[in-house]
């Protein structure tokens, strides 16, 4: 009972972190199905011009690809492009390796090596994404989404020296939602593909181990009821109940990160859906009730042992 109760909790562990930091993540829209032409802007939706230069307008989805350039206008002297899984922003002119690199976004980078089926989308929901088609998902995103607006403009401040993402409507000429001094962190960016393979490997052995130690206390306690022909006293029930539980945590757990939705880029054997990684969640939680049923147990021993009461008054 303890052997069960204790690999329970390490397999919680070791993978609470890669379950719930999918769950808990923020995800951008799905990818763009359509190449709509950039939008010129009307001036009456930009922002003062004397201290920003204007990169690009977009009502629709704005797409780069690898090497795609958008030049500013008013003033000119500015250029956004796409280049190897990042989004990067130059001061000069389109070409000229004098250029100086003012921003980019966070390369996500992959068992160290950059990714190259990349691009970049300016989303009419106003997310920016870089997106990758290797292996689906997504590397950055400003995390920006206002679906509620109507359109949104891309500009450089000169003055604060950042990118600054603006959204509109009929009542609103321009209202920020997103400015490059924001960080974003991909999920499990701190994890190599070793340690998420040696997370899963361990979480897999330890929570094998206690399917067996559930299974066998589930064993005991079902057949002795069959063998007596009786109702089961309360310790066997608050036995089977703890691991009745924990055998269905346990499961949940083996699967380690293979429920996560396959799309989940930077996450190691994702193979799912949004209903197994749901159905995974489901069973985990249900996993909390172990603990209850030993506190239960201890209650139990407290009972018989230190103040000698008996099954009846149970």
């Amino acid at each position: 009972c303890c052997y069960s109760m204790m690999a329970s909790f390490f397999k919680a562990a070791l993978t609470f972190g890669t379950v719930t930091s999918f769950i808990l993540q923020e995800t951008a829209s799905s990818f763009p199905t359509t190449t709509p032409s950039l939008i010129p802007t009307a001036a009456s939706t930009l922002p003062p011009s004397n201290d920003t230069a204007f990169l690009v307008e977009c009502s629709g989805s704005a797409i780069l690809w690898q090497g795609d350039t958008i030049e500013s206008t008013n003033p000119k002297g500015f250029y956004l492009t796409h280049n190897a899984g990042k989004l990067q922003f130059f001061q000069g002119e389109v070409g000229n390796s004098s250029s100086i690199l003012r921003w980019q976004s966070t390369g996500y980078t992959y068992d160290g090596n950059e990714l190259e089926n990349t691009f970049t989308s300016i989303q009419e929901d106003h997310n920016i994404v870089v997106y990758t088609t290797d292996v689906g998902g997504y590397l950055w995103s400003s995390q920006s989404s206002s679906p509620t607006e109507q359109g949104c403009f891309l500009v450089w401040s000169i003055s604060r020296e950042r990118l600054e993402l603006y959204a509109y409507t009929r009542n609103d000429p321009g209202n920020e939602v997103w400015n490059s001094d924001q960080d974003w962190v991909p999920v499990n960016a701190e994890l190599s593909s070793i340690d998420q393979k040696l997370r899963s490997l361990a979480s897999l052995i330890s929570a094998t181990l206690s399917i067996i130690g559930s299974g066998l206390l589930i064993g005991i306690v079902v057949s002795r009821w069959i063998k007596d022909k009786r109702l089961l006293d309360t310790r066997d029930r608050l036995l089977l109940g703890m691991s009745f539980l924990d055998f269905l945590a346990s499961v949940a757990h083996a699967f380690a990160a293979t429920p996560i939705p396959e799309d989940s880029f930077g996450i190691i054997g994702a193979k799912g859906n949004t209903a197994t990684c749901a159905a995974q969640g489901f069973f985990i939680q249900v996993g909390f009730g172990v603990p209850l049923y030993n506190a239960m147990i201890c209650i139990y021993y407290l009972l018989i042992i230190r103040y000698k009461k008996k099954e009846s008054f149970l």
